[in-house]
């Protein structure tokens, strides 16, 4: 009798339950090759929905802006680790990159320090914006005035800290 029990069990059909999924999905979508046709459409169309908003509708605000920027700078850092990583690998003296920069003669004010706060901006700023976002997966700080606030301090704060990384 167990044996029996067992035959008609879990254990005999062990993918039965992806049976039941497979059986419970929707057939079809209702999904048209042409882009603006279907029952979707058709049903936004009668009931006067407008397509959906393109980005230039929208009022670009401080928020936005920061989480472009986060963006922005962290695929900047991925992608600078990543070329002097590359560079390690094939260059094999050192000194005579380093002389070249130095044969250059770049002037000071003009290039070099200009170059390293824009560095220094992109490593601060994303450091400090990750450290709001680490706030933020706490469930702190969503009102409005709050992240209005910390947008700002972010921005002061990358561009102090970088201006003071740059001086040296």
């Amino acid at each position: 009798m167990a044996l029996f029990r067992l035959s008609r069990g879990p254990l005999y059909r062990p993918f039965e339950w992806l049976r039941c999924c497979v059986a419970a999905a929707p057939r079809s979508i209702g999904f048209s090759t042409d882009a603006n046709t279907g029952p979707f459409f058709e049903k936004n169309r009668r009931l006067g929905r407008p397509l959906s908003p393109h980005l230039t509708i929208y009022k670009w605000e401080l928020n936005m802006n920061m989480s472009l920027f986060h963006r922005i700078a962290g695929t900047g850092l991925s992608l600078s680790i990543a070329g002097l990583s590359a560079s390690y690998l094939f260059v094999r003296d050192w000194a005579s990159v380093v002389s070249f920069f130095q044969g250059l003669h770049l002037p000071h004010w003009y290039v070099i320090v200009p170059g390293k706060f824009l560095v220094a901006w992109i490593l601060t700023f994303h450091s400090i914006n990750g450290m709001r976002h680490l706030v933020w997966d706490l469930g702190k700080g969503f009102s409005k005035p709050v992240m209005k606030v910390t947008a700002y301090s972010v921005a002061c704060l990358s561009a102090l800290l970088a201006a003071f990384f740059a001086s040296y």
